[in-house]
């Protein structure tokens, strides 16, 4: 199952996020990744319409409501701030046909190279399948219920939120000076995001399986499995196992093989996996 990784630090600029691109790290998509050049993916894409979002999921089983829903929640877990967050639309891309166009994509030379160092070095590869967008997004900071809240320790939202990527409409206050509030979910600040941004990037985790070429007729060395030539293999032997084959792997849905601390949420029977 790929997994949706909800950016709780922050929204992406859409041209920073492309579909088809290997990456080695899911917070950091610019460092060694790599892009194919063929062949050329093809991405399809969805517009969810009249966006509310909802702190009480099951008022409202749509997609971008349980998004916008977990972006809250991963903010908060991130910024330890609590947000509302709304938007005019939720547009989610995705490449079309993707195991075919995995399959034919890693049959080329290059890419093959690539993995091949991946694979010597032990760096976990990741591929973006898809990603979610919202539109014209506003947030709103919330004062905890409850309780009351002691704001002098707190990091400014101002700062919080423009980290994040949003900017100021109205400055109607700074959750950073000497302040007490009691009771209730007063709003206290409202950003907002310009445009179509980023809010959670859509993963598949490659994985390899070592071959014996003897146990392998021709046709089975295909588009997904190789020859795999390491020096420190020792030499050749018909027991050696010389030929990886490469998938993306299927997660049960409680296993998360992630590095650090992740939480996850299913929504519609499986079809979606969240991470934050």
């Amino acid at each position: 199952m790929a997994f949706e990784m909800i950016l709780g630090n922050g929204l992406r600029a859409k041209e920073s996020v492309k579909v088809g691109r290997f990456v080695l790290d899911v917070e950091d998509l610019h460092q060694g990744h790599f892009d194919p050049t063929e062949p050329q993916p093809s991405i399809i894409s969805k517009i969810h319409e009249n966006v509310e979002e909802l702190f009480d999921a099951d008022n409202n089983k749509s997609y971008a409501a349980e998004l916008t829903r977990i972006f809250s929640l991963a903010f908060k877990k991130r910024n330890n701030v609590r947000i509302n967050i709304r938007t005019g639309k939720v547009v989610t891309y995705q490449l079309d046909n993707w195991k075919k166009w995995f399959a034919d994509t890693v049959a080329m030379e290059p890419v093959r190279e690539w993995i091949n160092k991946r694979i010597e070095t032990g760096e976990p590869i990741y591929l973006i399948l898809g990603y979610s967008t919202l539109l014209d997004a506003s947030v709103r900071q919330l004062a905890e219920s409850g309780n009351e809240v002691d704001a002098k320790a707190q990091v400014p939202f101002e700062a919080v939120a423009m980290t994040a990527g949003f900017t100021p409409v109205v400055d109607v206050g700074n959750p950073g000076v000497a302040a007490s509030h009691q009771h209730g979910q007063s709003e206290r600040a409202r950003f907002v995001a310009p445009g179509e941004q980023v809010c959670a990037i859509k993963y598949g985790k490659l994985k390899w399986k070592w071959y014996a070429s003897k146990d392998l007729d021709q046709a089975s060395i295909n588009s997904t499995r190789w020859k795999f030539y390491l020096d420190h293999r020792g030499p050749a032997d018909e027991d050696v196992e010389d030929v990886v084959g490469v998938f993306v792997e299927d997660w049960a849905e409680d296993e998360i093989d992630l590095e650090g601390e992740w939480e996850t949420a299913v929504f519609n029977d499986g079809q979606h996996r969240f991470v934050y």
